[in-house]
C-alpha cells in the first residue's frame, strides 16, 4: 500500500504542472491516492490573479496524475498555513500517514519509494514524527539516512499518531521552548532565527505553519528522518510565490 499524497496549490499553473509531472513519473504513482487542495482567490484579487487560480484548476484535471485523484477546491481564500494544517488533518482522518507537497517542488524519481519505505519502517516508532524528502546542501560526508531534531517542509511526511501532537498556538510553543531552555537548539545552534519567526506568528505579523510544526516536534522530543541526498528541488524562488 502506498501512502496518500496531498498537494496544495493556488495560482501558479506552470509550477503545479511541473510538480504533478514529476510526481507522476515516480514508481508507485499509479497506486498512490492523491488529494489536491486548491485555495480560492483573495477577496481583493484582480482579474489576472483570478485567471491564474482558474488555470491551476484546469491543469490539475489535465491527466490522471496518480491512481485516484480527489480535488478539493475552496471558494474562499484560506491562506497556505490554514490550508495545509486543515488539509493534512483531513487526510489523516482517512489514512494513517500522509506525504505533503506544495506546488513549487520537483521530485526525484525515487521520492515516493523513499517516503513510503520510511513511513512503513518507522510507523510504530513514537520517537520519529517527521520524514523529510529534502536535504540541505552540506559538504560533510553523511550516512544514507539519518535523524535530526529539525524538520523541513519541502516534501515531507508524517503519521496520524504524530500530527495529533501539532500545537497551533505559537505563544504556547514559544513559552515552552523558553521554559525548557531550547531556544538555541530550536535555532539550530544559531544557524537560523526560527525563534524570531515563531515570535512573529505569536504576535500576528506572520502566519506560517511549518515553524509551529517544527516547534511541536522539538518540544515532544521528536526526530525527523533525512536522506543523504535531497530528493526534492524547490523552484519557487522566482518571485511567483505569495506572502502567507
Amino acid at each position: 500500500m502506498f501512502a496518500p499524497v496531498v498537494l496544495f496549490a493556488y495560482n501558479r499553473p506552470d509550477h503545479v504542472r511541473a510538480t504533478l509531472e514529476s510526481l507522476a513519473a515516480n514508481a508507485g504513482a499509479g497506486e498512490t491516492p492523491l488529494y489536491i487542495h486548491c485555495d480560492g482567490a483573495k477577496p481583493q484579487a484582480g482579474g489576472e490573479e483570478r485567471e491564474r487560480v482558474n488555470q491551476v484548476r484546469k491543469v490539475i484535471r489535465e491527466k490522471q496524475w496518480c491512481g485516484r485523484v480527489t480535488i478539493v477546491e475552496s471558494e474562499t481564500n484560506r491562506g497556505l498555513a490554514d490550508s495545509i494544517v486543515q488539509g493534512v488533518q483531513d487526510v489523516l482522518t482517512r489514512h494513517g500517514s500522509v506525504i505533503v507537497l506544495e506546488d513549487d517542488l520537483l521530485l526525484a524519481p525515487g521520492f515516493l519509494c523513499y517516503m513510503n519505505e520510511a513511513l512503513r519502517c518507522y510507523e510504530n516508532d513514537a520517537d520519529v514524527m517527521h520524514v523529510s524528502g529534502y536535504m540541505f546542501p552540506v559538504s560533510v560526508e553523511l550516512p544514507e539516512t539519518f535523524f535530526l531534531q529539525l524538520t523541513s517542509c519541502w516534501g515531507w511526511a508524517t503519521w496520524r499518531r504524530a500530527f495529533t501532537q501539532f500545537e497551533p498556538d505559537a505563544r504556547k510553543l514559544l513559552a515552552g521552548l523558553e521554559e525548557r531552555g531550547l531556544v538555541r537548539t530550536f535555532n539550530f545552534e544559531e544557524g537560523y532565527d526560527y525563534a524570531g519567526q515563531l515570535r512573529a506568528n505569536a504576535v500576528g505579523t506572520l502566519r506560517t505553519w511549518a515553524v509551529r510544526w517544527y516547534a511541536s516536534v522539538l518540544l515532544r522530543g521528536g526526530l525527523a528522518l533525512f536522506p543523504r541526498q535531497t530528493l526534492v528541488e524547490n523552484t519557487g524562488f522566482d518571485g511567483s510565490g505569495r506572502e502567507l
